[in-house]
């Protein structure tokens, strides 16, 4: 007797690959009745006994030529009369017909893989969707497999990636439907139309429309994108910039740095790759051009700088590449130098983030820009934000758009040996708060929809994809960050902390920082008033720096916003240290507790201050910093709850002292 077949959940694996272009032309060619019956049949085939089944199975995935039909009825003959020889009480019509009809679905999608039962449906369908002209009749064939399988699928791959069941929510609510097949996931559009139908885009995106409209969606979100600095990563990598910029076709480069790394090994690397290829360069390293924390001056400085120094050293008047070596604050001013260079504003602030300021594009394209970062923080090597202190307002703002991202970020753990201890510390609290808020960051999908794609902010909330980068940047930095701060010279530790930086800025450049970072700017652009000076850092005037200015918020603000996710929170203590070993088990009212009490202690183990009592400020000071804090509504209003000035105030109020 022939033994039972296992089910396809109990023993297989389903493969990303699908279909050859062969394949889909040849279903494409099919009529629609013939396409109709030959998908339900495999909807309803689990197993196929054909012994063509596995040598045709190799050219529908290589793209071989399909055999003849009369091939195929050849071998089917051959194997019909082997099968009544070995058993003739088989051989009767039913199962004659019942073998031609297994053979027959098989073939008549260029013989699917051996285990197409209903799971191959929604693989068959996403393909199709992409690839063919009859959407329209594969979405009303295959609909009712799809529903039935759908749901069994998205859960195990859930399971299995650990995505949260609010992304499978989301686009439920959106009338679209992911499969997670060996590991990839595919949209497959619910659809009304009959199995004849011929669909047209504009009719796919009428439908798709309505759809929102009647489920009272048409100004949600409903699509995220990512997009980033091509990254380089490995020990030595620095001394490649010649090699890049020549491949750019660079003459002339423009060279970002500050006046202590001017002197330092990252500097000489690039100016040596630069001359070994031909390329001259101009270097920008004064203070007054390049500062710790850049200012809306130091930004106009070094951008007029720019224009001077390209009409006498270039025939055309413009640098053909931008080269930043060093911290966040150099890429920072980089970027804005290259900006208000190319295309010098009527008014300053036409490109400042609103409310501040008016957040114009830039009208045309920029020059390249390679980031070389020497501090293991921003991530300023992969996202388009400059930030810098507007003097008039006492208050940090910035400047973001896509076309400020560098094109090459080149990560080399080697430049970070030489950064002091305090440095490595607040730049590596910078990480673990990119990486901690852009996890926790309002879902893409309850954000308003833009007008149009063109205007899809930088910033659009977490989603699946972005998740990924800033669960891994924050397991590197709970597993590296105290020791890349207590031995200099741990190489392993310093290399994940610079590698987490780039992962944090891959994941925060399109999800979005909340309210740490939106509370840290006027308490950065209070050291003036404080006169605070922290240790470690090559400036002789007050200094908050950003890294410590972000971290001594975040207790305070993950125990209010761990009510909005608490699963989340619970999952970031966890890869932070904290012992749990069922997310489930533990009781949601205490994420937020668990969460800042991971953050606590490490900040304990650093000796960062203990609030911002130790900056100088007290309470009477919190007044002045909600004001401050207010007009940052492009990182507010990414927080996964509602922001006024009353929770502004209470947060700024818990975040006075941190730990006892």
């Amino acid at each position: 007797e022939t033994p039972p077949q296992p089910s396809y959940r109990a023993h297989h694996q389903p493969k990303p690959t699908i279909m050859s272009s062969s394949a889909v032309r040849r279903l494409s060619a099919m009529p629609p009745a013939a396409l109709q019956e030959a998908l339900m049949r495999v909807a309803r085939t689990t197993t196929t006994d054909c012994p063509c089944h596995s040598a045709s199975r190799s050219a529908f995935f290589s793209r071989a030529p399909h055999h003849s039909s009369q091939t195929h009825a050849r071998e089917h003959e051959h194997h019909h009369e082997h099968h009544h020889e070995h058993h003739p009480e088989h051989h009767h019509e039913h199962h004659h017909k019942h073998h031609h009809d297994q053979c027959f679905s098989a073939h008549s999608l260029s013989s699917p893989p051996q285990d197409c039962s209903p799971v191959f449906v929604p693989r068959v369908a996403a393909d199709m969707a992409r690839r063919t002209a009859k959407l329209g009749t594969l979405n009303a064939v295959l609909r009712p497999e799809v529903r039935r399988t759908g749901p069994l699928l998205t859960e195990e791959a859930l399971a299995r990636s650990r995505i949260t069941a609010r992304w499978s929510n989301a686009t439920a609510s959106s009338s679209t439907r992911l499969f997670f097949v060996g590991g990839l996931n595919s949209a497959h559009q619910s659809s009304t139309k009959t199995p004849h139908a011929q669909p047209t885009a504009r009719r796919l995106y009428a439908e798709r429309a309505a759809e929102r409209e009647s489920a009272g969606e048409s100004d949600r979100e409903y699509a995220f994108e990512m997009a980033t600095s091509a990254v380089r990563f490995g020990r030595g990598v620095t001394a490649e910039v010649g090699a890049d910029a020549a491949h750019m076709g660079a003459k002339h480069v423009a060279v970002f740095t500050d006046e202590r790394l001017v002197d330092l090994a990252p500097v000489h690397t690039v100016l040596e790759s630069l001359r070994a290829h031909g390329i001259r360069a101009e270097v920008f390293s004064s203070a007054d051009l390049v500062s710790v924390e850049p200012t809306d001056g130091s930004l106009k400085a070094a951008a007029h700088e720019v224009r001077e120094r390209a009409a006498s050293c270039t025939d055309s008047g413009h640098f053909d590449l931008f080269v930043a070596v060093g911290g966040g604050s150099v890429l920072d001013t980089c970027k804005a130098a290259m900006l208000l260079a190319t295309y010098p504003p009527d008014n300053f602030l036409d490109y400042v983030n609103p409310p501040v300021g008016r957040g114009l594009a830039p009208p045309g394209p920029l020059p390249p820009m390679i980031g070389i970062p020497t501090t293991a923080g921003t991530g300023s090597e992969v996202t388009g934000v400059s930030i810098f202190d507007l003097e008039a307002l006492n208050a940090k703002t910035g400047i973001a758009h896509r076309s400020l991202r560098p094109t090459l970020a080149l990560v080399d753990p080697l430049n970070t040996a030489s950064m002091p201890a305090e440095v490595a510390a607040a730049s590596g609290f910078d990480v673990l708060a990119h990486s901690l808020e852009s996890y926790t960051a309002l879902p893409f999908h309850r954000r308003a929809r833009p007008a149009s794609p063109a205007q899809r902010p930088s910033y659009q909330g977490s989603s699946p994809l972005t998740d990924l980068w800033s669960l891994e940047s924050l397991r590197l930095t709970g597993n590296f960050l105290e020791r890349a701060y207590l031995d200099p010279s741990d190489y392993e530790a310093r290399a994940a902390m610079i590698l987490a930086s780039s992962y944090a800025g891959v994941g925060f450049g399109s999800a979005g920082v909340h309210l740490c970072h939106g509370m840290s700017y006027p308490v950065a652009a209070g050291a003036s008033r404080t006169g605070y000076q922290h240790p470690g850092y090559p400036t002789r005037k007050p200094l908050i720096p950003h890294g410590m200015s972000v971290v001594v918020h975040a207790p305070a603000v993950f125990r209010w916003t761990a009510i909005t996710d608490p699963e989340r929170h619970l999952r970031c203590a966890k890869v932070l240290g904290a012992d749990i070993v069922d997310l489930g088990s533990e009781d949601p009212r205490k994420a937020g507790t668990l969460l800042a009490d991971q953050i606590t202690a490490l900040m304990k183990k650093m000796k960062v201050p203990n609030g911002l009592s130790a900056f100088g400020f007290g309470l009477a000071d919190v007044d002045d910093l909600v004001k401050g804090a207010l007009p940052q509504r492009r990182v507010l209003d990414i927080a996964p709850a509602e922001v006024d000035a009353q929770v502004l105030r209470s947060l700024y109020e818990d975040s006075m002292e941190v730990y006892a």
